[in-house]
């Protein structure tokens, strides 16, 4: 590692321990104030009341404003001597009694929570007004824990959401809570669509659950749904007993068409009425759908931009939007209609070909712009987005080639330094200790005889 890695190095440990070091600071600030116990378990006993005390503890041993509220099931049958109270920066903790009446009655077997939450304000100086430096929680658990029966069963479903022409996956996973076996158990399922009309109904087969035991029953429909919201039933039977369960799950995307563009009665000069035909393929009614059309020339040039009116379209159903184009001005020729369709915070474009006549307009499809739907506020942020993501692309492009260009390039050659080329002394004198050497002059002794 050379010195300027090793300071690089250094310099990012150093970055990495300050980071370290403030998180943990923010961490144990959250812990500034505390509360006990942080748990309190108690048996199901109907109409036994529950008393015991809360210690608010003020652990960073600041001025805080405190209050102190319930949340959960059953926070109606919970009192607190007090909910909002002042520590001083010298109060080590400050005392909250807790009365809680267990209810007559809980259905469901298992663990109830109540959350005592605790919350710290510390003040900010005179001259901020009313504005608190930090707020600080903590939560004390008061959990009622109602005995399952012998023989008591959970469940759930799990469906995810699907395409066209792909399967329904339903799973029920289902867990023996009970002291006893579960000899028979099974699940029945039924799917509705968003009018209620029942439209399945799947059936596993039955299956024993020994306690504490769980098994997840799956069924599978191959039924061709059409796109929308669909609701699901289960029934879990157990023993003669049952659970039921609900959910939802989507078929495909919600979505308008634009089916088609058409234009009756036209004489060039006059006003041109468009019917922009619609169809809602989803399974619910989408209000407010509206539509923007821009008419250009073969040069770009733009002629009209309008927005129509907007409409409801019931689930399944067609529908129009009106447009109105007056082509004083205009000659016959090639023009391009360009529809953006706002509905349910989406849009989609389609564009056509006009053929503009003097006494017709003929439109032809030419273009499906919906592979992403944006709400209407980012439909002007399309264009601009484009060439955004095509600057990038190209300087990505360039950093590859100079990052490419630098790994191809031959290192620089040695250069060998010859010593006969040398005139220093340094080098005659290292010339002169080499064995063999003779250093030849033509004036000096030792000099060849030319004659």
């Amino acid at each position: 590692m050379t010195s300027t890695e090793a300071a690089k190095y250094c310099k990012v440990m150093r970055s990495a321990i300050i980071l370290v070091l403030a998180v943990l600071l923010t961490v144990s600030s959250a812990y500034a104030i505390g509360v006990a116990p942080s748990k309190k378990v108690v048996d199901f006993n109907p109409g036994q009341v529950i008393s015991y005390d809360l210690s608010i503890v003020n652990n960073g041993h600041e001025d805080l404003e405190v209050m102190v509220y319930s949340r959960g099931e059953f926070t109606d049958n919970l009192k607190l001597s007090q909910q909002v109270f002042k520590l001083a920066s010298t109060d080590e903790s400050r005392t909250v009694s807790v009365e809680f009446t267990i209810p007559d009655r809980i259905d469901i077997a298992g663990p109830h929570t109540i959350d005592i939450v605790s919350v710290g304000s510390t003040p900010a100086p005179p001259d901020q007004g009313a504005v608190v430096k930090a707020d600080l929680a903590v939560i004390s658990k008061l959990i009622i824990d109602v005995p399952y029966p012998d023989k008591y069963v959970e469940a759930r479903v799990h469906v995810l959401d699907t395409q066209v022409g792909k399967p329904v996956t339903i799973a029920i996973p289902v867990f023996n809570k009970g002291k006893e076996k579960i000899s028979k158990a099974d699940v029945n399922v039924q799917i509705y669509d968003s009018d209620g009309t029942k439209v399945e109904e799947l059936s596993s087969g039955s299956e024993s659950l020994d306690p504490e035991e769980d098994i997840k029953f799956t069924v599978t429909s191959e039924k061709a749904y059409a796109p929308g919201v669909y609701t699901v039933i289960v029934r879990v039977n157990y023993d003669g007993r049952q659970i039921r369960l609900e959910t939802i799950f989507t078929v495909g995307e919600l979505e308008i068409v634009i089916k088609g563009l058409v234009v009756d009665d036209f004489t060039l000069g006059d006003v041109a009425k468009f019917d922009i035909l619609l169809q809602n393929m989803w399974s619910t009614e989408l209000k407010n759908v509206h539509a923007e059309m821009r008419i250009t020339d073969a040069d770009g040039k733009e002629y009209t931009d309008f927005k129509t009116v907007a409409v409801d379209i019931p689930a399944r159903e067609l529908r129009h939007l009106e447009g109105y184009w007056y082509t004083k001005d205009v000659m016959p020729g090639p023009y391009t209609a360009t529809i953006t369709l706002f509905y349910a915070n989406k849009a989609s474009q389609k564009i056509f070909e006009l053929d503009v006549y003097p006494n017709r307009i003929v439109a032809r499809e030419i273009g499906l712009l919906t592979g992403k739907a944006v709400s209407p506020s980012e439909e002007l942020d399309i264009q601009n987005n484009n060439y955004l993501i095509l600057l990038l692309l190209i300087l990505i492009g360039v950093v590859i080639f100079l990052v490419y260009r630098l790994k191809k390039r031959p290192a620089a050659p040695v250069k060998y330094h010859d010593a006969a080329d040398d005139k220093s002394d340094d080098a005659q004198q290292s010339r002169r200790a080499k064995p063999g050497f003779h250093d030849i002059n033509p004036d000096g002794p030792g000099a060849i005889d030319k004659k």
